[in-house]
């Protein structure tokens, strides 16, 4: 079963109207709807089809009895602000990855804000190609950004993200003390929660368009064995105490994103904000830590970061040093960095 595009206002309506223990009579529905009551009882068994327990009792009409935790486009409506309405949102139980399906919708003329969500990645990826496993009830979607944004910036745009996430978690689970871990995850109480991969289409002047994959644990997922020994452990929404639906997560993470870009086709990046909210939020900052990167690591004092969102370490002596990639991993007081391999637990996002 497959939704797609931006979700109709009828089914927003009937959605915000249906309430558990609040029955709705089907002309009640059809008149605040605009529609015909035929329309809605369609509308109702496309619910059904969903996984929706919804009542029907003569002269009394329909009530809500429960909803699947599923990110549908309709769901994903009501969580957003006012500002944001009729984003397009595609939804698939399973997918192979939502960057790629996200690309192909580029590709095709899809609107700036177009959003790819599924309930399950089959071929999730991350950074250095790296595999991350996507089970069955974990939160994954891309973003289709085209910003006017020179590639040498597009970083930012992964900093952007994990911000957007930081925020949104922290407004869902005040307590949850969540940061990010530079350059692209959100970690709490020193576990990984997020991941984010930023993947582009462009020339050497100019991006014709961005795909931002955003892959957040709800459940603590179980970790390999094979990776067991390394990496940071993994942590979810749930252990942390969120217990919304998904789609609430989906829609603060959104509203966040589009106020931190200045909209999801900004004319100008708001570059100076977004790296000093970034900063603001950085895990480890003042901290020592390892900088592992394809060309060596390096150590020295997280300073903070650099107006282009590079990561600023103090070295040894004093000297600063930029780095624009690598794996950072916290040092240990008398003992060696832990190593951070990425994969499942350990979440390099799968787009």
């Amino acid at each position: 079963m497959f939704a797609s595009t931006a979700p109709s206002a009828p089914m927003v309506a009937l959605r915000r109207a249906l309430q558990p223990g609040q029955p709705i009579s089907g002309q009640s529905l059809a008149r605040s709807l605009g529609v015909s009551r035929t329309a809605v009882w369609k509308m109702l068994e496309d619910l059904r089809a969903w996984g929706y327990r919804i009542d029907a009792a003569p002269r009394r009409g329909y009530r809500l009895v429960s909803a699947p935790d599923l990110p549908l486009p309709w769901e994903v409506a009501m969580a957003l602000p006012p500002s944001l309405a009729g984003l397009p949102v595609h939804f698939f139980p399973v997918v192979g990855s939502t960057n790629d399906e996200a690309r192909r919708l580029a590709e095709a003329g899809a609107p700036a804000g177009t959003v790819v969500v599924a309930d399950r990645q089959t071929s999730g990826r991350g950074r250095r190609g790296r595999t991350w496993l996507s089970p069955p009830g974990g939160l994954y979607f891309s973003v289709l950004l085209r910003p006017q944004l020179e590639p040498r910036l597009v970083a930012l745009l992964s900093l952007a993200s994990a911000v957007a996430v930081t925020r949104a978690v922290q407004s869902a689970v005040p307590g949850a003390g969540a940061r990010v871990k530079w350059p692209n995850d959100v970690i709490a109480g020193g576990r990984k929660l997020a991941g984010i991969l930023a993947e582009l289409s462009a020339d050497q002047e100019t991006v014709r368009f961005a795909v931002i994959g955003i892959g957040i644990n709800v459940e603590t997922p179980e970790l390999d064995p094979a990776r067991a020994g390394g990496g940071l452990p993994p942590i979810g929404l749930r252990q942390l105490g969120w217990t919304q639906p998904r789609a609430e997560v989906l829609g603060r993470v959104l509203a966040a994103l589009h106020r931190l870009l200045g909209g999801f086709e900004p004319g100008q990046l708001p570059a100076a904000a977004l790296v000093a909210e970034a900063s603001s939020l950085l895990a480890w900052k003042g901290e020592e830590v390892e900088v592992r990167t394809p060309f060596g690591s390096w150590q020295g004092r997280l300073a903070g970061l650099a107006g282009d969102g590079a990561l600023v370490l103090e070295r040894p002596g004093g000297a600063r040093q930029s780095l624009y990639a690598g794996d950072v991993t916290l040092r240990e007081a008398g003992g060696p960095p832990a190593a951070d391999p990425g994969g499942p637990g350990s979440i390099e996002r799968g787009g």
